[in-house]
Formats: structure tokens, sequence, C-alpha cells
């Protein structure tokens, strides 16, 4: 897990006379947001999500006629020419989630249960590496250089200084 740590909102609470969990609770939930939008999008189909038949002379691949489909699973044609399938995905891309955490903290996670071989940074295969997906330091790293947070904080303090 990766977390953002605000340093001295305690003391801006003494300072304010008033509790400030709901605005600093709405900048980590855009923040996370934020986070989410850069991880959740599939990178473009590749060689994995069309069949195989040909890779030159004389060769025949393992996956020959086999393919992953998203939103579906696992697709082979077979020698009758029809197709067949496992619809068993997970449709990870509507398994998105973002929950609180503490008091003021944000997780952002997927539920399908191979989320962590893809967008996890310690656990990605390279296979999906390889492809173009998204790890979760990848989309912190981006949020964080975007200014993103700057400007939703900045934000926060604007309404607490009214």
């Amino acid at each position: 897990m990766i977390g953002i740590r605000i340093v001295g909102l305690e003391a801006l609470q003494a300072k304010l006379g008033r509790d400030i969990t709901p605005e600093v609770k709405g900048f980590t939930r855009a923040v996370a947001e934020d986070v989410q939008g850069r991880i959740a999008p599939y990178p473009p189909g590749s060689e994995a999500n069309w069949p195989v038949y040909h890779m030159g002379p004389h060769t025949k691949p393992n996956n020959y006629g086999r393919w992953y489909k998203r939103g579906y699973g696992p697709r082979w044609s077979r020698k009758d020419g029809s197709v067949g399938g496992t619809k068993s995905s997970e449709m990870m891309n509507r398994q998105w989630g973002i929950r609180s955490q503490g008091q003021w903290g944000q997780v952002v996670g997927n539920r399908a249960s191979y989320a962590n071989w893809v967008h996890a940074a310690a656990d990605q295969t390279a296979f999906h590496k390889a492809r173009g997906w998204k790890t979760d330091k990848q989309a912190i790293t981006e949020t964080v250089q975007s200014g993103v947070i700057g400007k939703l904080w900045g934000q926060v303090m604007r309404r607490l200084w009214r």
C-alpha cells in the first residue's frame, strides 16, 4: 500500500478552532479519484487479444487459434471453423473502487482476483508490463507530478480561510 501523509493537519485544525475532517476527506477522495483515473484505463489491445494462426513457415505456436477477449474470457477456434470460449472475465474495468481508511485516508482498489498481477508494482507480471498496464506506483507518480494535489489542496485552503 502506498500513502501520502499530510503534515500539520492537527495544528491547522486547532488554529481554525473546528473539525476540518469533511474538507480533508473530500481532498483525499479527489486525489484517490485522480489516481484511479490514471490506473484504470486499459492499454490498447495487443497480440494477446486476437487469434494466433501463423507465425512463420512450418511454425505452430502453443497458443495457435487461442486468444483472450476482454470482457469475455479465453476464446479458441475449432477445426470446424466455429469459435468456442469460456465466459470467465471478471471485467476488471468494472471492479474499481475507493474506500475510506482511517480518519482521512482513502484506498484505491480493484476486486478482480488477478488485479495485483496487472497493477501492483511489486507483483506485476512481465507480460502485463510489456503491454503497457500501469502500476499503482506509476499512477501515483503521475498524480504527484501533474500538480493536481497542490491545486486540490489550494481549493481546500481557500474554503477553510473564507
